[in-house]
């Protein structure tokens, strides 16, 4: 049975739904293939730049300080004659005179001029066989300071203890310093002017004491 024909207008609605379709499955078609969303677009971060130079983060440290090396401190030595015993040797002050004549067990000399000034070292036998340190000073207040000095407190000297006693006698300061070594006694005196000022007396004594050497 044939189909009657269809309206004129019936056939112009069914070719622009036609198209209108046919340009649907186009667009879907063009979305599938091509432009799904693959998210936002990531660059690859660069690496970090090279820091400038002399940026304070980055730069070496700086040294650490060199510690100052320690200056010795301690009166300086007296730098004048010689007085030498076989056991010890010690200098006078600049300036002071050896006497002319030296003895085996004395060495002696001064200032010079008449001034009263005086120093000597002497080595003998100890008539005591290894006398107290009080025997010590009680000998040495009896013969260099006729009984009327005192003892003070011992000193070191060139790493050896020695007893010392002073006292004043015929307007001078005596300061003597005693001790045994191999069974002798070896002593030091230092006479001075009464007068002298203390702490020009005391630098004497550190001078001459800082000179002093064990043989």
């Amino acid at each position: 049975m044939t189909r009657p024909p269809l309206p004129r207008r019936v056939r112009h609605a069914a070719a622009a739904a036609t198209i209108v379709t046919v340009a649907l499955v186009a667009t879907g078609c063009s979305d599938d293939s091509g432009g799904r969303d693959s998210g936002p677009s990531t660059a690859p971060p660069s690496s970090p730049s090279s820091p400038a130079s002399g940026d304070p983060t980055t730069s070496d440290p700086a040294p650490s300080p060199t510690p100052a090396s320690e200056t010795p401190t301690g009166p300086a030595p007296a730098t004048g004659p010689e007085l030498r015993m076989k056991a010890a040797s010690v200098r006078m002050p600049d300036g002071w005179e050896l006497d002319a004549n030296q003895a085996r067990t004395l060495a002696s000399g001064g200032e010079g001029n008449l001034r009263p000034g005086r120093m000597n070292l002497s080595q003998f036998p100890s008539l005591v066989q290894d006398p107290t340190p009080r025997e010590l000073e009680q000998a040495a207040i009896d013969t260099y300071l006729d009984g009327r000095g005192r003892a003070v407190a011992p000193v070191v000297v060139d790493g050896v203890e020695m007893r010392h006693v002073t006292g004043t006698i015929d307007g001078t300061t005596v300061d003597r310093y005693t001790t045994v070594v191999d069974g002798d006694l070896v002593g030091l005196s230092v006479v001075l002017a009464e007068g002298l000022p203390k702490p020009e007396r005391q630098a004497i004594l550190d001078s001459v004491l800082a000179s002093f050497t064990w043989r």
